[in-house]
Order: C-alpha cells, then structure tokens, then sequence
C-alpha cells in the first residue's frame, strides 16, 4: 500500500500534523501543496489535510480535490482539518470537504490546531485576538495526539477489514 499525505496550511501546524501523521504511516510520503504538485497515480491511498481559517479550508487544498476529483474518487481517502476550534468539526468537514468524497473516505479527524501570536501580523493578529477574547476560560488550542493515532489506525487497517496494514 503506498500512502500519500497532502496538506496545506498557513502557520505551520498543519505541516507539523502532517509531520506527525507521517511517522505513524511508515513509507509514507507528505507533499506540501504549496510547493509541489503530487503525482496520484502511484498511490493507493491519499490522507487530504488542510487548515480552517473564518470556517474555511485553505484555498489551495480546495483547488486541488476540485482539479483531481476523478482520481480522488477513485482512491481510498482520509482527511484532516486544523483548527483551534473543534467544536464544530463534524460541521468543518461537511461544509469544506465535496459530499461524494467525505462520503466514501475511510475516515476523517480534526487534529486541533495551536496558536503562535508571535508569528502574525497584521489583520490575522486582531482575529485572532478576538478570537481567543471570544474562547474565555477555555483552554488554549492545541494539537490532539489521539485524533492523529486514530486516523493513522483507520489509515493502517486493511481496505478488505481483515488484517492492520504491516507496512
């Protein structure tokens, strides 16, 4: 099985999620969609990650299920999003990931996200500002471990539901 992870983000933690997603998939690749264009056809499976920004997934991993819908639909799919808001994950993936691809993935996570005040600027510095005003008494976003482990298990497992994937 040849495992292919595709993402883009804005920040960095979805190329960290990425990152660490890949160490669970052994013989993985990781392709930043932002500086590579990834070749389908040698894979069998493709993980689809991207980050949530004012509720919706990075532009550059829109165009890319868009411009690849065919072989996608072909291909045993799984998809994360980050987000330091998950509340609303189940939410996340229906309005940004196409109906007839979420349908048939084998799985799906919201990997959480972090938040780097020292890394923006400008108007994402003042959302962010009111977004973590807006959060109160909760705690501050963060990566989850455990979503990361269990995409990486529904990634692993066999397509016929036998027998984990050995690498």
């Amino acid at each position: 099985m040849s495992i292919l992870i595709v993402f883009a983000g804005k920040n960095g933690t979805t190329k960290k999620c990425a990152g660490l997603l890949q160490e669970q998939l052994p013989g993985s690749r990781v392709v930043d969609l932002m500086e590579d264009v990834p070749d389908l056809t040698g894979s069998d499976t493709i993980v689809i990650g991207g980050c949530i920004r004012m509720g919706q997934l990075h532009k550059t991993v829109r165009k890319f299920m868009e411009a690849n819908a065919a072989i996608l639909s072909e291909k045993r799919l799984a998809f994360f999003l980050c987000s330091g808001f998950t509340d609303n994950a189940e939410e996340m993936f229906k309005n940004n990931i196409p109906s007839y691809l979420l349908k048939f993935s084998i799985a799906h996570e919201a990997f959480g996200g972090e938040l780097h005040m020292e890394q923006l600027r400008g108007m994402d510095k003042w959302i962010a500002k009111m977004g973590r005003r807006a959060m109160g008494d909760r705690p501050a976003p963060h990566i989850f471990e455990e979503n990361i482990a269990r995409l990486a298990q529904a990634v692993l497992h066999d397509p016929e539901g036998e027998t984990p994937y050995a690498g």
